[in-house]
Parts: structure tokens; C-alpha cells; sequence
């Protein structure tokens, strides 16, 4: 199919005029009744899964020719109004374009009236024309049918932002982030285009009126625009980041148990963070049904909405979080069995969980997120691989009132038509008020429906497609919204290259790659279904450590190796089945767990793939894996085209410019016109049907993501971005992964003004901030160490110095006190002159030996951490990201010995044990003083916790952090080999709340002033 096949939209003609002047005009141009074509019919005849399924559309035929188009209508007794224009209109669809002098509008669609003026569309589609109707035009409310998702701002957004105020103002004038959401309330109004206008059409926001507290007040509105997220950790989200220009705006946060306990919740401090930035978190409550009992939910709620009186210095939320049910809950009585009944048991305790979050919270946003179910297409087939979705549980819960049409659901309860009649409609609630400014369609308790889908765990995937499984979510979503006018957030799309739970279907990089790509293309078809934002499931590749446990695998081969082969599998260069007809070359060894490796291999299309090799009396079994998720490798390694796909598609849906080969480009190079608006706001119509709401189509997406499309060879690699500027800005977006929910403890106050920050650090070595986030560390933690061990971002002639023998990367520390040992042990940096990195070259490691003085055997620290040994055989010190690795392992330690989790454990027992400590260590403290104590343990200094355990304050000045710098004191006296730095726990504490000042996390900054 040619590039210039897609349908463009007639607004398109405006793409160069400014957003506010496009939308003002774009309502002149705009039919006033236009079908909505559905996208994901478009895209070639295997993906034409749902004939007639989609709303506000309807193909009526296709035809060959400009006069078949003509007869076709005739024969159907539609008369056109002027057959000859019409005639010389659709021979000009058909003429050829010179690609090489495309006209200013790509006309792909031409729009005709029938003698009583009903409108049709024809479409050029390859060699063929394809004629529209619509179905039906006439959405909910005549004055205003459309819904526009606006959010208020009624209180000025720099005075909510302390420290880093000017630079997020800098932010927004470039457009990064939309607005401060703190303080906000967001809901979904009945509007029409031109009050949509008026939202944006002024340097001062217009009123609309939004109902709080059970009244309808006017509050100053700030429009939103379609969001791109991520997911399941604030470090991932960090991460994702750095590829899409700082403008991703929905952090998607899991809420999982560890072992018998509730779901853990994100920190308060970490959502007010996300708001101030724009962001709008959605927390996604996933315990697999454990625990779904009405008062975890108020618990959760709570968390969340603001207290009746903020106490000073106490961290709260006030703004929009979206708070999900219990997520993915399979609303069938029996799961597995896919003739089972519909459970009412479950539904009413869903139902439970939705009023405990609007009434605990008040501005949080409901997100109903059951399991989304299919049927097949026709009762009577139903093996059929083509499906619809089904809305009965849905409809059990949201039925608007007793009368409304029942859907043939009496029977997936195994109820009688009258006892579900009566049953059905548990969270309705009544029609819109008059003034047409509360939700339309009258569920103020769902606000949003939440869609979560692991693709590769589907049984039933259409035509082994990932695109088609995308789209069968997306009718998913339209069907709800035409139903029950709900609009929905997809909080998890999960797919994997490798297998699939659809028997003999496997995904290749490209399907998985194909599949984002789609995705970025139809973000106006998104939006015109009802969808507020989409974020991918990871962005870091992991068969542990997932929200949602994932074993999804298909046989390879079985190989035998012996226990000592099989002890050694990391050092195989390749496996090979019994008998001999595979052969996988190992690439790189992802996971080891006892009995287990995860590991990439080619397989025999050539496509990088994960397998699983599972050990057991001589034999491995090989599996080829369906788990790996995310858009990179553990180690921060990107996978080619799906992180393409995605992450210069959504840097070129933000700013009209995408990477290539590190640069950026004007969007021309890659679409040869220019193209319409930046951003999609959310306008949508109530319903989902007719065209009235299409306000300022992103239709440059799918015309770019069309002409990348299976350009896997071709695609230039995504990296980090180069320009310090952009690094800044994603690093000072970043939130979460906070040491402790509280300040630096006051007693470090005294030591403030002696150790700081160096700026630059915040984001040299990107890569770093893989492995931090990988084990729940703060990265701004991390790189405080980094300046302290081997000054990280330190700066000569004005520039941070990331690379040559200065650099970070190339640090090597020597003996001190005696010539022939350290601390931590030997070793030898010649060995590692032959495995230089991108930021240290073999000569520059020469020549830091050689300015050292360095004997050839002989080094106490190497590299950004001064972190001697890795876990893998191929470890080099001298790569940022595997000291990154080696120094939080050195960090973390064990629960047993002298590093941070081991000191966790110590503190709590010395707040027991000692009176002093407990007066001094406050219940939100702990964390510092065990990074404190931890310190000295990364430096090779053994801590007296017996000096520690019999404190007990020596004067009215005295505290634990100065009587431990006075006992290392003393200690040094008599070694100073073992003890060489008394104050070296407090360079890391005060470094690190230097950086929270300088890098802007979100975390929580000691300002050291009295209260």
C-alpha cells in the first residue's frame, strides 16, 4: 500500500497555523456528520478483524473505478447532488502522485452528498475506492455532544513549586508538560467544540464549571491532552523518559504484596511530585484477588486525597491520582473455564471498591478495571477466531437504569431476565444535571474504565497478529464508551517477541515492533474511541521481579548436559539439541536462578530472541520465552526496532522532530508534508459515534508510522540524548525512589555546608540509572556516592568531564599507608586494558596508571563506584553501567553483614535497645542513619556496633552521628590503614541531600534552617 493511501482528514490543510488558531478554524472545515473510520481496518486484509463491529461507521462497498463508484450508489437508489462534479472529483482521487512533487495535501478522501445532503466518503485504498456512510451521527446531548477532559487550576503554579519553580516554568513554555496537576480536579465535561476552544484559546484560561464537594463551582480549566506513560515503577517511567524528550505524562505505579501483606502503596511525597510536573500517576492494585475487601481500598483512598487540615511539614496529596479496583479480575466464577458463569459475588465486591475510593478520596479518579472479556462473533460458532467484546460484567455494574437494553447478559449470570433486571445497575446513578457540566451518561463513581492486556498470554490471539490483538482492545474500549459513555486509561500493554499462550503462534521483533508502531499511529483513533492514555507494561526486560508473575514458553529442545556443564552454562558459547538439528549461539546470559538461565540466542530467522534453560538429571530443557516485555534488556540494552518504533514515534508526537542517529531532525525527512498539531487533546463524543468531536487529529502519526513501517533493517539506533539540555530537563522530571518518606535527620545539619553536589552529576552516565532502578535504589543516592567516591560530574573549564583519563569512568585509587595491600583486596587494572569502554579507552587507562605511579598489580578501587568485582565474567569496571551494577550490590550487602540491609536491621535493633538512639532516630530516620552506618562499610571501615549500643550522650550538644565521627577518631589513632576517614558516612549523607536540592527527585530536602 502506497504512503499516500491513508485517509487525511480535512482539518489537515491547517497544519501550519498554531494550535489555538487550528482548532478555532479547523470547526469551519470540519463536516458536520463524518463517519469516523475505524483505523485498524486500514491497515492491510489480515487485520480486518471486526467487520461492522465499530460504532459511528459503515462500509457499503467497494468499486473499481470513479463511474463504478456512480452506479454502485445508483443501483443502491442514492442519487448524488451533481453527478458530473462527484464524477470529476473521484477521477481525481484515483490520478496518480508524483511522490517526487507531492501537493501540499496529500488527498487520499474526497467527502459527497447525496441529493438530500446525507454525506459519504470515499476513500482511495491501493486500487480500489472504498465508499462510507455513517452508521448514525447523532451523539448524546444536541448542544453538547462531545466530552473534553479538562483539569482546574485555580491557584497559581510557581508558588507550589519550590527550588525547581523556574526551571519546570521554562519546561512548560516549551510545552513539555502541560500544567501543574497539584491542587487540581479533573473530570470530563459535556462540551462542544467551540467551549473547547475557549479552554485553549487565551493566555488566560477560561471558567468551566466542575462540580466538588456535591456543588457546581467555575474554576479556571486547563485542557488535557492524550498521554503517553509507562510502567510499573517510578524507576522504569524515570527511564522511559530519557527517550521520549521528557514528556511522558502518566507514571503507571503497581501495588503488589510481598508474601502475606497487602499491597505496598507509593509514597504521598512521590505523588504530589508527579502532579507538580504535570504527570497524572495511576496506581494499579494487583494482589491476584487476596485482597479486595472494601477497607484495603479506603486505606488506599486515604493515602490519597487531601486531609480536612494538612499538618506542617507533612507530606499529602491533593490532585488527580488514578486509582484502579483490583486489576485484570477475571469477573467468571471459574477462570478456566471459559463457559463459566459470570460471578455477582465478585462484581459487588468490585462495586465496593469503587465507592470506597470516591468517598475517601474525593478527587482521585475511579478506574474500573476488570478483566476485559470476548465472545465469539456468532453464538453459534464458537470456535470462531473472530470475537466481540463482551459487557456483562460491565453492564451488571453500570447499567444506567432498569430500562436500559439488557444485552442477553440474564443468562451469563444464571439469572432469570427479571431477577437481573432488578440486580443489575449496582454503581448507576442518574442522568447528567440540566447545565450539562457533570459526566454525561450520570457514573460519577467510574470514572474511567481501566484496560490492561498481556498479549502473549491471550489463547485466542487473531491471526497470530499483535496488531490485531492491539485492535481487538481498542474495540474493546469504543464498545464501553458507545454503551456506558466511559472513557478508559490502558494502564499495561504487555508484548513480548518470542511465544504466545495461542497455540503455534509466536511473535517476532518486528510483529512486537509493528505492533507499538500502530499503536503511536492511531492515537487520534484512541482518542475518538475514548481513550485518555496508553503505557507499555515495562520498559526494562525481566522474567522476575513482574507486577504479574509471567511463565509463558514454548519447548525448543531438550539438550544434556552434565551438572559440571551445567554449572558452567554462562561460560557455553552455544547449546545444541540431542539430536544436533539446533544449534543456539548464546549471546548474552540475562538471569540465573537456582535450576534456571534465562538467555539470548539468534534463532533461525536471525532475530535476537530469550530463551529459558531449565536443568534437571542431566537433561536441559530450552524454551523459547514470551516474557520479556520491555523496550531493553536488564543491562539497559535497547532492542532495535520496538524501542524505535516507540520512542521516536513518541518524540515526534510531542515535538514534530524524532532522532536519527543521535541528531534530531525536522519531520519532513521522514513524512514529506508538514503536518498537523503536536498533540491530540482528549475530545471525544459522549458516545463514540459520528465525526462532531474530531478536534485536532494527530494524523501526522499515522502517516509517519506507515512509512517506517518493517524498517527494521533501516532504523537508526535510539539513544540517550546527547544534548546536555534535554538530559536536564528528563532528569528534573524525574520522581520516586527516595531514600526515607522524610528529610535528612537535623543532627547531619552541622556538616551542610562542607560537602556538595556536583550538578553535573544529576545525568552523566544515563545508563547507570538501569541498574539503580533495577533493585529500588535512588538514583540521586546512588551518584552521591559516585561524587564522593570518584567525584562524578565534577566540572574543568565549564564542562562536566565524562570521558578521557580525568573521567569518572577511568577513577583508580591507590594503596594508602602501605604499598602492598587495601582494604577491600587487590587488583590488577593492566588486565583491563583490553576491555575498554565508550567513556574510557585503553589509553586512557594507561595513562591514569602511568600519572599514578601505579604498580601493574596493584589498585584499591576502579571506576565511577571504585567497585572492584562484578558477579559476570565479562565485567569491566571501566563501563559506567557495570560498576553502576557492582556498587549497588556493595551498597545493598546482606541482611547479615555491614552494608545498608544489614544495617536496616541494626538500627531498628539499637532504636530497641537504647533509649538515647530511639529519642534521636525517628520512626522516618531509619533509612538515613543505616545509609550513614553503611557508608563506612563501602569504605572498609568495620563499624563498633558495641561502641554504638552503649551510647549515651555526652553533653547537651552531643548526637550519635558526632559520637560515631569521634569514635572512628579515636579508632584512627591506632590504625589509621583501617580507619582513614572518620567523617566518611557524613560525605554521603549531606552529598545526597545536596543533590535532592540540585537534581529535583521529588524526594524530600533538609534546608537545615530552624523551624
Amino acid at each position: 500500500m502506497s504512503f499516500y493511501s491513508w485517509k487525511t482528514s480535512p482539518s489537515f490543510i491547517l497544519a501550519s497555523l498554531s494550535l489555538s488558531a487550528f482548532l478555532l478554524l479547523s470547526f469551519f472545515f470540519l463536516p458536520g456528520c463524518l463517519g469516523k473510520v475505524d483505523p485498524w481496518d486500514q491497515f492491510n486484509s489480515s487485520i480486518t478483524m471486526y467487520p461492522g463491529q465499530f460504532i459511528g461507521k459503515q462500509i457499503l462497498f467497494m468499486a473499481d473505478s470513479p463511474q463504478g463508484v456512480i452506479d454502485g450508489l445508483a443501483s443502491r437508489g442514492i442519487n448524488l447532488k451533481d453527478s458530473a462534479a462527484d464524477l470529476q472529483k473521484l477521477t481525481d482521487l484515483v490520478a496518480p502522485i508524483d511522490p517526487k512533487n507531492p501537493p501540499l495535501v496529500p488527498s487520499t478522501s474526497i467527502d459527497i452528498l447525496d441529493t438530500r445532503d446525507n454525506p459519504y466518503t470515499i476513500e482511495k485504498r491501493a486500487n480500489q475506492l472504498a465508499v462510507w456512510v455513517p452508521s448514525d451521527c447523532r451523539p448524546v446531548g444536541a448542544n453538547t455532544p462531545c466530552q473534553c477532559m479538562v483539569c482546574t487550576n485555580d491557584r497559581s503554579l510557581w508558588e507550589r513549586i519550590p527550588l525547581i519553580g523556574p526551571l519546570i516554568k521554562s519546561l512548560i513554555d516549551k510545552k513539555v508538560i502541560e500544567a501543574s496537576l497539584a491542587g487540581s480536579d479533573c473530570q470530563f465535561l459535556a462540551c462542544n467544540r467551540d467551549m473547547f476552544s475557549q479552554y485553549l484559546g487565551s493566555d488566560k484560561p477560561d471558567v468551566c464549571t466542575i462540580t466538588e464537594a456535591g456543588k457546581d463551582q467555575p474554576f479556571a480549566c486547563i485542557p488535557r491532552f492524550f498521554m503517553i506513560g509507562g510502567g510499573p515503577n517510578p524507576g522504569e517511567f524515570s527511564l522511559a523518559q530519557n527517550y521520549c524528550a521528557g514528556r511522558l505524562t502518566m507514571p503507571v505505579l503497581w501495588a503488589t504484596p510481598k508474601a502475606d501483606a497487602p499491597p505496598s502503596l507509593p509514597g504521598q511525597s512521590l505523588m504530589t511530585c508527579y502532579l507538580e510536573k504535570g504527570q497524572m500517576p495511576v496506581v494499579v492494585w494487583y494482589s491476584e484477588g487476596q485482597f479486595m475487601d472494601k477497607s484495603y481500598f479506603e486505606t488506599l483512598a486515604s493515602r490519597y486525597a487531601l486531609p480536612d487540615a494538612p499538618s506542617s511539614g507533612q507530606p499529602y496529596v491533593d490532585g488527580p491520582v488514578i486509582l484502579t479496583t483490583e486489576a485484570l479480575l477475571d469477573p467468571r466464577i471459574n477462570p478456566s473455564d471459559p463457559n463459566s458463569k459470570l460471578s455477582t459475588a465478585k462484581l459487588d465486591q468490585v462495586a465496593d471498591e469503587v465507592r470506597a475510593i470516591k468517598e475517601k478520596c474525593p478527587k482521585c479518579m475511579a478506574a474500573l478495571a476488570l478483566k476485559p472479556l470476548f465472545s465469539p462473533i456468532d453464538p453459534n460458532d464458537p470456535a470462531s477466531s473472530k470475537l466481540t467484546p463482551n459487557l456483562c460484567p460491565l453492564d451488571y455494574l453500570l447499567a444506567p437504569n432498569k430500562d436500559a437494553p439488557i444485552m442477553d447478559c440474564a443468562k451469563q449470570f444464571d439469572m432469570s431476565e427479571a431477577q437481573y433486571v432488578a440486580a443489575r445497575g449496582k454503581l448507576a446513578r442518574s442522568v447528567p444535571n440540566s447545565n450539562g457540566n457533570t459526566l454525561a451518561g450520570g457514573h460519577p463513581l467510574v470514572d474511567l474504565i481501566g484496560v490492561g492486556f498481556i498479549a502473549n498470554e491471550d489463547d485466542s490471539i487473531p491471526a497470530c497478529s499483535a496488531e490485531a490483538e492491539v485492535g481487538k482492545y481498542m474495540s474493546y474500549s469504543r464498545a464501553v464508551l458507545q454503551a456506558y459513555y466511559k472513557p478508559s486509561v490502558w494502564y499495561a500493554v504487555g508484548i513480548s517477541p518470542g511465544a504466545t499462550n495461542t497455540p503455534g503462534c509466536a511473535f517476532s521483533p518486528t510483529d512486537v515492533g509493528n505492533a507499538y508502531d500502530t499503536m503511536m499511529g492511531e492515537i487520534a483513533g484512541f482518542v475518538s474511541s475514548g481513550v485518555i492514555g496508553v503505557a507499555p507494561y515495562r520498559f526494562l526486560d525481566s522474567s522476575q521481579g513482574l507486577p504479574m508473575a509471567c511463565d509463558v514458553k514454548s519447548l525448543a529442545f531438550v539438550s544434556s548436559l552434565d551438572a559440571a556443564q551445567w554449572a558452567q552454562f554462562s561460560k557455553l558459547s552455544s547449546i545444541s539439541s540431542d539430536d544436533g538439528a539446533q544449534t543456539l549461539d548464546i549471546l548474552k546470559i540475562y538471569e540465573s536462578a537456582p535450576g534456571r538461565v534465562t538467555f539470548s540466542a539468534k534463532n533461525a530467522a536471525g532475530d535476537e530472541m530469550a530463551y529459558i534453560a531449565k536443568g534437571e538429571n542431566g537433561k536441559v530443557a530450552v524454551y523459547l520465552s514470551g516474557c520479556q516485555f520491555g523496550f531493553a534488556s536488564p543491562s539497559g540494552d535497547l532492542h532495535p526496532f520496538s524501542s524505535y518504533t516507540w520512542f521516536s514515534n513518541c518524540q515526534y508526537y510531542f515535538t514534530n522532530q524524532a532522532p536519527k542517529g543521535g541528531n534530531l531532525y525536522s519531520p519532513g525527512t521522514d513524512v514529506p508534508t508538514v503536518i498537523s498539531s503536536t498533540q491530540q487533546p482528549v475530545v471525544f463524543s459522549t458516545n463514540g459515534k459520528g465525526g462532531v468531536c474530531i478536534v485536532a487529529d494527530a494524523n501526522k502519526m499515522i502517516q509517519r508510522t506507515f512509512a517506517l513501517r518493517d524498517a527494521a533493517a533501516s532504523t537508526p539506533p535510539i539513544t540517550p540524548p546527547a544534548d546536555p539540555a534535554l538530559r536536564k530537563n528528563a532528569a528534573a522530571l524525574r520522581c520516586g525512589g527516595c531514600l526515607a518518606s522524610t528529610p535528612m535527620p537535623k543532627a547531619f545539619c552541622a556538616y551542610s555546608n562542607a560537602y556538595h553536589f556536583n550538578p553535573g552529576a544529576c545525568d552523566i552516565y544515563p545508563q547507570m540509572d538501569a541498574a539503580f532502578y533495577s533493585q529500588n535504589v535512588d538514583p540521586v543516592f546512588m551518584r552521591s556516592i559516585a561524587v564522593v567516591e570518584s567525584n562524578l560530574g565534577h566540572v574543568t573549564n565549564g564542562v562536566v568531564i565524562e570521558s578521557g583519563p580525568s573521567a569518572p569512568a577511568c577513577a583508580v585509587s591507590v594503596p594508602e599507608g602501605s604499598a602492598s595491600a587495601c582494604a577491600r583486596g587487590d587488583k590488577s587494572p593492566s588486565a583491563l586494558i583490553d576491555s575498554p569502554s565508550l567513556y574510557c579507552t585503553a589509553n586512557d587507562i594507561s595513562s591514569v596508571l602511568a600519572s599514578k605511579g601505579i604498580p601493574p598489580n596493584i589498585a584499591c578501587g576502579l571506576g565511577v563506584f571504585q567497585c572492584l568485582d562484578g558477579l559476570k565474567s565479562d565485567y569491566n569496571p571501566f563501563n559506567p553501567y557495570d560498576s553502576a551494577t557492582c556498587g549497588v550490590r556493595e551498597f545493598l550487602g546482606s541482611s547479615s553483614g555491614n552494608r545498608y540491609t544489614g544495617m536496616l536491621d541494626f538500627v531498628n535493633t539499637l532504636r530497641e535497645q537504647n533509649q538515647y538512639a530511639k529519642a534521636e532516630i525517628g520512626d522516618g530516620e531509619v533509612e538515613w542513619y543505616a545509609a550513614f552506618f553503611a557508608a563506612y562499610g563501602y569504605r572498609g571501615m568495620a563499624l563498633p556496633r558495641d561502641s554504638l549500643m552503649q551510647y549515651v550522650p555526652r553533653d547537651a550538644n552531643d548526637n550519635l552521628v558526632k559520637y560515631l565521627v569521634d569514635k572512628f577518631t579515636e579508632l584512627k589513632t591506632s590504625n589509621p590503614s583501617a580507619y582513614p576517614e572518620p567523617a566518611y558516612g557524613i560525605k554521603w549523607i549531606v552529598t545526597y541531600n545536596d543533590g535532592i536540592n540540585v537534581c529535583g527527585g521529588g524526594c524530600l530536602y533538609q534546608t537545615c534552617q530552624e523551624v
